[in-house]
């Protein structure tokens, strides 16, 4: 079973504009893009979330049914921790992050802002009463048993258990990291400068690197890539989202971890070989419908498709891909190359094959017929013919209606979450 670890569409801790990561996935094409080829490509997508956020993107851009349906068959699992990591002053540095809650205070609106702290239950009750499309009442009972029941819990605290330790000892002991992060060779990381004494910095990375505080944000993004690769482990995983900018120390200390960056470059440079349009961003822009996303992907023809490319190296760049899929078609013999149709009715009629080049008769009876007839079993050959079928019969899909965003935010004047009895403004608000 291909099994990816999809965490460029995983939800992480963001205090403001926290609906600014979902929005974007919603509305740009590449995100569709690419949720479509891990559709077609894997048999079960894995993604990180800690409020579940990303369920409301996956409704909005797939629709109601294809959700349940993709959810309850478990084909996208949602992986769910409640608790995140940061940075704190005064010598702290990495430690386990969590908000707290003002028992005084009457009114404590749903806030998905800090719902990666509530148990898994409170969490998709917030994420059905702060996020959109907004269910009914039966319908969000529905929602909330469909998500709860085909969830993972992770264990956070064996996830964020050394995590600081390990974090510092991966800069120390590379010379590499600390050149690429601007870090000085003899500074103590535990005490970074560019944060207060009573102050805390909580990673996210949807968050613009800026001047202030960048080393304190240099060392967390190397815990982030080991929180990453602690989940991916914990799953058993072999792949994982990625691109040259983000997960290096995934790429230096997982050697056999492959990135769907170079396979979903494979797949979109063979269909271009054979002269298919780009199912993904067929997809986006809304030339393929969900529905018959989903269909191409149920096909037999498509899971001869996924273990032809689950045959390849992970690492397996886009020219090797075309290279070994040439390879795949032209290892056919004579009547192998005949269309598949022709070899069925002499299959089911009885009729012998004939040779025209070298006048040699092959009798249907002959195993190697079929042999011919599976050959197409190990190529992604016939799903292409499938999909060119299916794209030149679509019609534009009318893009989703999308309400304004319902998520609330924070007030930066209210005292901040993290208990120092600072405005959230003056303390880990920027």
């Amino acid at each position: 079973m291909r099994r990816i670890f999809a965490t460029d569409f995983g939800i992480w801790p963001a205090f403001q504009n926290v609906n600014a990561p979902a929005d974007q996935m919603v509305t740009s094409a590449d995100y569709r893009s690419r949720l479509a080829n891990y559709i077609l490509l894997y048999d079960q997508i894995i993604i990180p979330t800690g409020n579940y956020y990303v369920a409301s993107v996956l409704r909005l851009v797939l629709g109601e049914d294809i959700f349940d349906e993709l959810i309850t068959r478990k084909i996208i699992v949602l992986a769910r921790y409640n608790g995140w990591f940061a940075y704190a002053g005064g010598g702290a540095g990495i430690r386990r992050f969590s908000t707290i809650k003002d028992p005084t205070n009457l009114f404590n609106p749903p806030n998905i802002a800090t719902s990666f702290y509530e148990s898994d239950e409170q969490a998709v009750d917030t994420l059905l009463v702060a996020t959109n499309p907004q269910p009914g009442a039966q319908r969000k009972l529905a929602l909330k048993k469909i998500i709860l029941d085909n969830s993972i819990s992770m264990p956070t605290d064996e996830l964020l258990d050394g995590l600081a330790t390990e974090t510092y000892a991966d800069v120390r002991s590379s010379p590499y990291l600390r050149d690429m992060l601007r870090l000085d060779r003899g500074k103590p990381l535990e005490k970074l400068k560019g944060i207060k004494r009573d102050q805390i910095t909580a990673f996210n990375p949807h968050m613009p690197p800026g001047d202030q505080g960048r080393e304190i944000r240099a060392v967390l993004r190397v815990a982030f890539e080991n929180f990453l690769l602690r989940m991916g482990k914990r799953l058993d995983l072999t792949e994982m989202t990625g691109d040259n900018d983000t997960h290096s120390v995934i790429r230096g200390k997982a050697e056999g971890l492959g990135m769907t960056s170079t396979n979903a470059a494979s797949f979109t440079r063979v269909q271009e070989a054979v002269g298919v349009r780009n199912l993904g961003v067929a997809f986006a822009n809304r030339h393929l419908a969900p529905r018959d996303l989903l269909t191409l992907r149920d096909s037999e023809n498509a899971e001869a498709m996924r273990s032809w490319f689950a045959a390849g190296s992970p690492h397996e760049s886009a020219d090797s891909a075309l290279q070994r899929y040439a390879e795949t078609i032209s290892h056919k013999s004579w009547f192998e190359s005949l269309p598949i149709k022709w070899l069925r009715f002499a299959l089911t009629n009885g009729i012998g094959l004939i040779d025209g080049a070298s006048g040699v008769a092959a009798s249907i009876a002959d195993m190697q017929i079929g042999a011919a007839l599976g050959a197409d079993k190990i190529s992604p050959r016939l799903f292409l013919e499938d999909a060119k079928v299916l794209l030149g019969q679509m019609q534009v899909v009318p893009p989703p209606v999308v309400s304004a965003s319902r998520v609330k935010g924070r007030d930066r004047n209210a005292p901040c979450y993290c208990g120092s009895g600072l405005k959230t403004k003056s303390c880990h608000g920027s």
